[in-house]
């Protein structure tokens, strides 16, 4: 199976990352013959962007920060 990373750059993002996760999760849900990784890299945010990335992390085992 391919393996596709998707790099995403955050900065003070706590209030798109749910929008973005479920869009992520519908697009990727289809696409059967990859495995996916998304990875967060957070630029020094100053609100709870990172706290959410954690809680998606432990709910969905193909995010990393």
């Amino acid at each position: 199976m391919k393996k596709i990373t998707i790099l995403i750059p955050t900065y003070n993002e706590e209030e798109v990352l749910p929008t973005l996760m479920k869009a992520l999760e519908q697009v990727t849900k289809s696409l059967h013959q990859y495995h996916f990784e998304f990875l967060f890299v957070d630029d020094g945010s100053s609100d709870d962007t990172t706290k959410l990335l954690q809680q998606f992390h432990i709910k969905n085992s193909h995010v990393e920060y």
